[in-house]
Formats: structure tokens, C-alpha cells, sequence
């Protein structure tokens, strides 16, 4: 580059103004795709040293675990040398201090082998649980004991089972009620499946309960124990993960106490989680459950499971996307909720009780394949990482590596306020304006299938063995020849319904089906036979739409401020009819503006003639509608849901008389009852629609929505590929998964979608500090608040409101288009960063010669 030419103002040839223009371009948009990694410096995350795991030999390969206390400020690493003892570590110097004999500890059993220590920590009273192992007795016997770490004592070793008959699988110590919980199997059982119990007990060992945990097969974790956490939010709650009957499927149990501290009987929830499970880990701080999967199949990092909200709430990536087993590790800072990931790609940093979630910092310079548990040490904010190139003989690393955490908190997000859009004033003619926008959308039957069929062929046919197992032609098992990608079919749908100030749009379909369907109907010469009703207008003339015969409509009039679609079909589609069927099908949805409502939309679907597993259960009529209405001044915002159950009939042992009947139905009733007759096959739910702008919309009246609970849209997301925002009436859920991945199929019925918003807005009167052509006169005053350099900023003052002048409507027209603009971020609050950055690259070279001129470069 020539230098001078530069550093005189002249512009070498070689280096023009439209280039540099580019240059610019590219090094904004560069800046703004690494905004997300550019905090992930050494320096947030830096290598302070490194901490030796003692008796490095040992054949125990939990031998040199480390816990912290950090309100005691020390650090205790259990090892054999040879005989096992327990030594002290300051925090603050990672000096060692005193030294404890202690009994024959007992190390978890998991897939991975004896990794880690059952142990559990008493952070109020500094005392550490533990099993002690009696080696001599046959059967083998297990006691529990407990460390004093202020006084490093070691209380008498208590006889937990004098039958020997359990074996504890998992510890877990409850400050509030001063009580350990113990997860235990059957010791004459296989460990791979067998009877489970939960077990309360004192801390002196004496019992206080025992139940028998019906819904799990298994407890055998990848790398570490179970989970097992009585909530410090709702001490009502315990949670453990487990597998189900197959072993391939973990699942979340959460176990109900009642007021006297007891379980209620059949006080057991069930959440599927995901199939292949590395590990889990519980925050006490959120009540999230943290589950470790290195499964490319369920996404490969830590799926979040919330306790308060009863739901997945989605995936923090690795980033990682090669094939591994046993090549994770995980670690929790159970103060700040801060996750770390040690992946083969990196150290990855996340905020675990953010909500929505993160995708957090990875930083890359210590990128190796994870092992053990990573431990943090909160008072000092230091990480110990197990450094896997370090690897002994029993595939034990034989050191820490510590890094210091200097990252700033992660913010929450905002979704920002929506009545911002409205003014709370009176509509008056030629004083102010509005902007309107309302959407509703809804589908009568809806079949899901994530994972595909050819995954689903699989974990039906082969369960708990592997694809990858199998020799094709040698084993006899074939593909599907299908194209293995997730299935979605809907029965009856109207896909949109929109109205703005100038525009209405609409569409609808008697079927719609996914590309994978799609491509394999056309390699076999069928044409999809369902067609697209749609209408548009933009101002200019009405429209109407018509297909399959005016099984489905669509009519468009934007003059008249309306657009409706609706569609109609026979029969149930995508789904065995042995487990489920309906006769008829019905969605309709539709958007008026109302001179006395303001901005209505409204949205309804039916199911006629449901039967499902082959009659067990029958539905006379499903049917569910939302109307979303705003007119944009304070409580004129609100919505109604609303879902019918007619004539619901349950025979569910099959003999033809009903166990069940109710004709007009509550939904908790109805849902009890299903599942006692789909048990062990499918579960049926009713959920309700989002809070946050319903029943009452927002205070000021800009916006009301009837939609999908966002936790559930969360969990939808990350668990079935889902992304619909409908409220279904109805969802049924077949689990299939297995060996071979994710398999499931979701059928939601009767689902509606609406929501209104209407803005209030004062015509302005100028433009850019122009006067306008009205009564009003602008003021300027100097701000000096606002120097930069030798340029003074000025602060506009406007006039008071008149009617506009001849020239202002181009003014106006600007305006309105500005502001119908800014309903993205209220409908999309997310995607504002994008389309910040999209609008910086397209204005920066006017504001880069806009300066130009004012600093006199010419």
C-alpha cells in the first residue's frame, strides 16, 4: 500500500473509493460474524497451573477425585496410597495440609468403569457422606459414614442393609431437612436391569423410608452416578434420571413428597429425555438437569431439562460433530449456574440458568477429548479440568489443569416492551395514524415423526443394538428404502392468514407433507393430491382462492380489512389407523378489523370421530378455538382459549362397555383417564397457551397472543425438530427410541394460532429537521451534552400537532412503512441483532462520507 498517498488524503489508484467501500463492507460483516467468539480470548479463560491426582497407579480409578468446600476454603482429594486417605488443600494456595485415614470408600459403577466416588457433600455442616465397603463379609456389605472436614474425624461406619441384599447406586445429602437419599438396586439382580429403590435416611443411617421405583429398569450412567437431588426451590421434588425397560431410553423420574415428608403413592412424573445418555448433573441453584450426550443423533453437548417448568428447554451444542463415545466431560458451578464443557474441540463456557439458553464461549486452546468430572472452585473462580493427555494404565488422567475464569456474567435478554409500538391517545382523523398487523393460524391433525422411518424401522425391529452392529447382507436385516429424514403430514390446514394496513394474505390446504414424503411419492410416480388455496391483496382488488374441489379457501380484502382461509378433509393423515383414526376434519382461521374491537383474529379447528388404538378410547368432537383482539389503548388487549371435549367414551379393557364416559368433559379428567388406557403405549397431554400476552394482552393495548407455551415451543424445538407456535387441543406421544436414535411419533389435533397488534401513532410534522408545510414551527437548541470533535449534534424540538400539509403525505407514507417495520422486533424481538447489523452494512459508506464532509476531508 502506498503509505504517503494515503497519509496525504489522495487516493492511490491502485486502492479507489469503491474499493474501500467493499473493504469496509467486508470487514463489518467479518466483525459482526465473530461478535459471538470474540470474548473468547485466553485471557478470559487462561491456564494458571496444574494439580497432581496423588497414587497416580492406583487400580481404583476414582483414586484421586478431588471435592470442594469453598465455604470452608479447602479442597479434599480422596486417594489410595495404599491405604485410603483423605487429604486437605487450601483453596487459596493449593497447599496440602492434613492428612485422614479413612474406611474402603465405594465407587460408582458405570459404564465407564469405578470413575468416580459416592460421595456426597453437607456444605452447611462441612461434613462429607460416604460408603464404606466391607470387603471381608460375604456377601459383600455396605455402611455409611461421614468425614468431619473442619475437624478431619471420621464418625462410626453404620450396617445399612444387614441382608446384603442392595446395592447403592447414588448419595445425595438435603441441607433443609438434614436427610440423605440413597438410590439402590437389588444386590442378586443384574445391574443392567433390576428392581430400584429410594431410600430417606438420617444421617446417623437410621431409615425413615423406602420406595420402590416402578417406572426404572436401570441406573447405569455412561461416566458418572445417577443423578439423585431433593430441591433446596420445592423440597416437595426429587429428581433422578434412569433408563426405561429397554435400557437405551434415560428418562427423568421426579418423585412428589407430601406434607408429612412422605412419597405419594403414585407420585411419579416421567419425562422421556434422550436416548444414549453420557451422563447428568443437577443444579440445585435452577432445578435443571443437565444431560451429557456425544450422540450425533440427539445432538452432540447438554440437553437442559427444567424441573420448574416441567420441560426441556433445548441443547448447548458443542460445537463438535465427530464421532465419539466416551470423549465429554462435564462440570457445574453450583453458585453461578456457570456449565463447562470439555470437548474434543475445545472448552466450552455456558450461562446453564440462562433462559432462553446460550450458546456460550468455546475456546479452543484446550481442545482435547474430556474424562472424569471437571470441578470448580467458586470462591476463587478456578476450574480443575481432568487432562486427558496424561492418561495412566487404567485410562486415568493423572492431573488437573487449572484455568482461571474471568468472564464477565452472561446478561439476560430482553424481549423489549411491545406497547412502546402504541401511543396513548385517541384515533382522530388527520391528527394520528395506526399500524395494524394480525396473523392466526390453525390445523386440524398434525403427525410428527422425528428421527424418520428409517430410524424408527430400526428401533422397532433390532431395539437395543445398533445400526452400526449390523452386517446388512450377512445379519439379514435391510433399510427402509425410504428417504430417512423427519416426516410431517397435516390434515386440514390453513398455513396463514395476515392483514396489515395495506395488504391481506391467506392460504390453505386440504394436506401438506414434508420433502422426504414428498421425494419418495414422486420416485414411485405419485403426485401429491392436495393443492394450495391462496389469495393476496395489496391494496389494488380482492381475491379468492379455491382447491381440491373448495375443500379448502382462501378470500382476501384489504380495503375491507379482512382475509379468512379454512380447509376441510376426510380422515386422519399420516398415522396407523390401528392407532389412530378420525372421520372428519376441519381449521379455519380469519383477521377482521372491527371499529369497535380494533384488530380481531380468530382461529378454530376441530377433530370429528377420534378413536384411538383401535376404539379403546373415542372421541365424540374435539374442538378448540383462540381469538386474539387490540386496539391499541390501555385494556382494549385480550384473548380467549378455549377447548371442548365432547362425548369422550373409554373401554380400556377392551370388553365393549365403557370404564369411562363424559359429554361435555374436563380436561384433567379426560387426561387421567387416557392414560390409564394408552399406558405403555402412548400419553396423551392438553396444553394451554403462553402467558405473556394472555388472557389480557399487553397494559397499553398494542398486542394480544394466543400461542404455544414457550417452554413447551423450547422443549418442542430441541426434542422433536418442532417449531410450530399453535396451541394443539390434543397431543399424543409414541415413544419409539432406541439404539438407533431418536424415534417418536407427535400427533397434535385441533391446534389454533392468533394474535393482534395495533399501533397508535401521532402524524409527525417534519422530517430531518424540515419544517413541514403545517401551522407548527421547529425549534433547534444546541445540546453541548452531545459534542463530538468540532461538530455540534442538535436536539430537535418539534411543534405542537397539527393537521398535516400537501407535501406531507410522502412524509407520512415513510413514516408508516417505518413503523409497520418495527412489528418484526416485537413479533421477533431475537432477530433485531441480525437486522441491526444488516442495516449497519448498508448505511455505513453515507455515514463514513457524511463525516467526511463535516471534518473538511475532502
Amino acid at each position: 500500500m502506498d503509505t504517503t498517498a494515503e497519509g496525504s488524503g489522495r487516493e492511490p489508484r491502485s486502492f479507489g473509493f469503491r474499493s474501500r467501500i467493499c473493504a469496509g463492507l467486508a470487514a463489518l460483516a467479518i466483525a459482526v460474524a465473530l461478535v459471538p467468539l470474540a470474548d473468547a480470548s485466553e485471557s478470559d479463560l487462561r491456564l494458571v497451573g496444574y494439580f497432581d491426582r496423588r497414587n497416580a497407579d492406583s487400580v481404583t480409578d476414582a483414586d484421586g477425585n478431588i471435592v470442594i468446600d469453598h465455604h470452608l476454603g479447602k479442597a479434599f482429594q480422596i486417594n489410595n496410597d495404599p491405604k485410603p486417605a483423605l487429604t486437605e488443600y487450601s483453596l487459596d494456595t493449593l497447599a496440602p495440609g492434613r492428612r485422614l485415614a479413612i474406611p474402603p470408600m465405594v465407587a460408582a459403577e458405570t459404564r465407564a468403569g469405578r470413575v468416580e466416588w459416592l460421595t456426597s457433600l453437607d456444605p452447611v455442616g462441612h461434613r462429607l457422606f460416604a460408603f464404606e465397603r466391607d470387603v471381608d463379609a460375604v456377601p459383600e456389605n455396605y455402611k455409611l459414614f461421614n468425614i468431619d472436614l473442619r475437624a478431619m474425624t471420621v464418625s462410626p461406619s453404620v450396617t445399612l442393609w444387614p441382608g446384603a441384599d442392595r446395592i447403592p447406586l447414588a448419595i445425595s445429602y438435603h441441607p433443609l431437612s438434614d436427610r440423605v437419599y440413597i438410590l439402590t438396586r437389588v444386590s442378586n439382580l443384574d445391574a443392567a436391569g433390576s428392581l430400584l429403590f429410594l431410600e430417606e435416611r438420617r444421617t446417623n443411617g437410621d431409615e425413615v423410608w423406602t420406595y420402590r421405583l416402578a417406572p426404572c429398569f436401570s441406573a447405569l450412567d455412561q461416566q458418572y452416578p445417577p443423578t439423585l437431588a431433593r430441591s433446596i426451590i420445592d423440597p416437595s421434588n426429587i429428581y433422578l434420571n434412569c433408563y426405561n425397560s429397554g435400557g437405551t431410553q434415560s428418562q427423568i423420574v421426579r418423585v412428589r413428597l407430601g406434607p408429612d415428608g412422605t412419597v405419594i403413592s403414585g407420585g411419579e412424573d416421567v419425562y422421556a429425555g434422550m436416548p444414549r445418555t453420557l451422563s447428568t448433573m443437577f443444579d440445585p441453584g435452577s432445578d435443571r438437569m443437565f444431560f451429557l450426550t456425544t450422540n450425533s443423533g440427539a445432538g452432540r453437548g447438554v440437553w437442559v431439562f427444567d424441573g420448574l417448568r416441567s420441560t426441556f428447554l433445548g441443547v448447548i451444542a458443542s460445537g463438535d460433530t465427530g464421532n465419539g463415545a466416551l470423549d465429554y466431560s462435564m462440570g457445574l458451578d453450583p453458585v453461578t449456574g456457570r456449565l463447562y464443557l470439555h470437548t474434543p474441540v475445545g472448552l466450552l463456557v455456558s450461562d446453564g440458568r440462562r433462559l432462553p439458553l446460550g450458546g456460550g464461549l468455546l475456546f479452543r486452546q484446550y481442545a482435547q477429548f474430556g474424562v472424569g468430572t471437571i470441578v470448580v472452585d467458586p470462591l476463587n473462580r478456578r476450574v480443575f479440568v481432568p487432562d486427558s493427555l496424561t492418561l495412566n494404565r487404567n485410562l486415568r488422567p493423572a492431573r488437573y489443569i487449572i484455568v482461571k475464569d474471568e468472564l464477565a456474567a452472561f446478561l439476560p435478554q430482553s424481549a423489549g416492551d411491545p406497547d412502546s409500538l402504541t401511543s396513548d391517545v385517541e384515533e382522530r382523523p388527520e391528527v394520528t395514524r395506526v399500524n395494524i398487523s394480525a396473523a392466526g393460524r390453525s390445523f386440524a391433525a398434525r403427525t410428527l415423526s422425528t428421527g424418520g422411518l428409517q430410524r424408527g424401522a430400526w428401533n422397532l425391529a433390532i431395539g437395543q443394538v445398533a445400526p452400526e452392529e449390523f452386517e446388512l447382507g450377512r445379519d439379514g436385516i435391510r433399510t427402509v428404502p425410504l428417504d430417512d429424514r423427519n416426516r410431517d403430514i397435516y390434515g386440514a390446514r390453513v398455513r396463514s392468514v395476515s392483514l396489515t394496513n395495506d395488504s391481506a394474505d391467506a392460504m390453505s390446504l386440504m394436506g401438506q407433507a414434508d420433502e422426504g414424503t414428498l421425494k419418495d411419492l414422486n420416485q414411485a410416480d405419485i403426485d401429491w393430491p392436495f393443492e394450495v388455496a391462496e389469495c393476496q391483496d395489496d391494496g389494488k382488488k380482492p381475491s379468492n382462492g379455491s382447491a381440491n374441489d373448495g375443500m379448502a379457501g382462501a378470500s382476501c380484502d384489504s380495503a375491507a380489512h379482512v382475509a379468512m382461509a379454512s380447509a376441510s378433509a376426510p380422515g386422519f393423515p399420516g398415522a396407523d389407523p390401528s392407532l389412530i383414526s378420525a372421520k372428519n376434519l376441519f381449521a379455519q382461521s380469519s383477521v377482521v378489523r372491527d371499529p369497535t374491537q380494533g384488530l380481531v383474529s380468530r382461529s378454530t379447528a376441530s377433530v370429528y370421530g377420534l378413536s384411538l388404538l383401535g376404539g379403546k378410547v373415542r372421541i365424540g368432537q374435539l374442538v378448540s378455538e383462540a381469538t386474539a383482539r387490540a386496539k391499541g389503548r390501555p385494556g382494549t388487549a385480550n384473548a380467549t382459549f378455549t377447548r371442548t371435549i365432547f362425548q369422550l367414551e373409554i373401554d380400556q379393557d377392551g370388553d365393549g362397555t365403557y370404564e369411562f364416559r363424559c359429554d361435555v368433559c374436563d380436561p384433567a379428567a379426560a387426561q387421567e383417564n387416557i392414560n390409564r388406557a394408552l399406558v405403555g403405549v402412548a400419553t396423551i397431554s392438553f396444553p394451554e397457551p403462553d402467558g405473556a400476552y394472555y388472557p389480557l394482552g399487553s397494559p397499553k393495548g398494542f398486542q394480544s397472543v394466543v400461542e404455544k407455551d414457550r417452554f413447551n415451543f423450547y422443549s418442542d424445538r430441541a426434542l422433536n425438530d418442532d417449531d410450530s407456535k399453535e396451541v394443539a387441543g390434543a397431543v399424543l406421544s409414541f415413544p419409539f427410541d432406541a439404539r438407533a436414535g431418536r424415534s417418536r411419533l407427535t400427533v397434535q389435533l385441533a391446534a389454533v394460532q392468533a394474535e393482534a397488534h395495533y399501533g397508535i401513532y401521532v402524524i409527525p410534522q417534519t422530517l430531518a429537521g424540515v419544517p413541514s408545510l403545517g401551522t407548527g414551527a421547529a425549534t433547534f437548541v444546541e445540546s453541548p451534552t452531545f459534542e463530538r470533535g468540532a461538530v455540534s449534534v442538535m436536539e430537535f424540538v418539534p411543534p405542537e400537532v397539527t393537521p398535516a400539509g400537501p407535501v406531507q403525505v410522502v412524509i407520512d407514507k415513510i413514516v408508516e412503512k417505518i413503523a409497520q417495520g418495527a412489528r418484526l422486533f416485537v413479533s421477533n424481538p431475537g432477530d433485531a441483532v441480525l437486522f441491526a447489523a444488516f442495516w449497519g452494512l448498508l448505511i455505513l459508506p453515507a455515514y463514513l462520507m457524511q463525516r467526511r464532509r463535516l471534518i473538511g476531508v475532502p
